[in-house]
């Protein structure tokens, strides 16, 4: 008897360690798949969210007329600015998206970084390479391949020139 409590106190330790190491490996077997799903939560479209407006009191009624003639005209220039930004970015889209596509497959390599806190965010950056047209797209094409088009995993993909537009749509989708 004295053996084994001499064996037990001198090696204590050392199975208290391999116990924690073997709880601790068990953890991560079982767990293993949320661990490598977690970027897909922070990619996932949050369509819960809401926006809010908050109409303040107006003090002055002179103020009032003065502030609409000047707001008025800010708007309309800030609406000629924004129709020539979205000439400039649909010009600038087709001309990438024409120099990588050819007869409907990637005609070169490309690589590009997927990220963004939804996934439509992260689909722009498909939409700014030239990859696609639009979230919508996208949307369709994980559709029609009965995927779920809001789990987008982020990461650098790098799409070998003959790839079609599903393809470079199911690469990035995970679900």
């Amino acid at each position: 008897m004295n053996k084994f409590k001499d064996f037990l106190y001198d090696k204590s330790d050392i199975i208290v360690a391999l116990v924690i190491l073997i709880i601790a490996a068990g953890l991560i077997v079982w767990r293993l798949n949320a661990i490598v799903e977690y970027p897909k939560e922070l990619i996932k479209d949050n369509s819960h969210t809401t926006d809010t407006t908050v109409d303040l009191p107006d003090d002055s009624s002179d103020k009032d007329a003065d502030a609409d003639k000047d707001a008025d005209a800010d708007k309309d220039a800030d609406a000629d600015k924004d129709a020539d930004k979205n000439t400039e970015e649909n010009n600038t889209s087709s001309n990438a998206s024409s120099a990588v596509w050819a007869n409907g497959v990637l005609n070169k390599d490309v690589s590009v970084s997927v990220y963004g806190a939804s996934a439509t965010e992260a689909i722009g950056c498909l939409v700014n390479a030239g990859l696609l047209d639009s979230y919508s797209e996208y949307e369709q094409l994980c559709k029609d391949a009965g995927r779920d088009p809001a789990f987008v995993i982020a990461g650098v993909y790098n799409f070998k020139a003959g790839a079609t537009k599903t393809d470079i749509a199911l690469k990035v989708n995970k679900g």
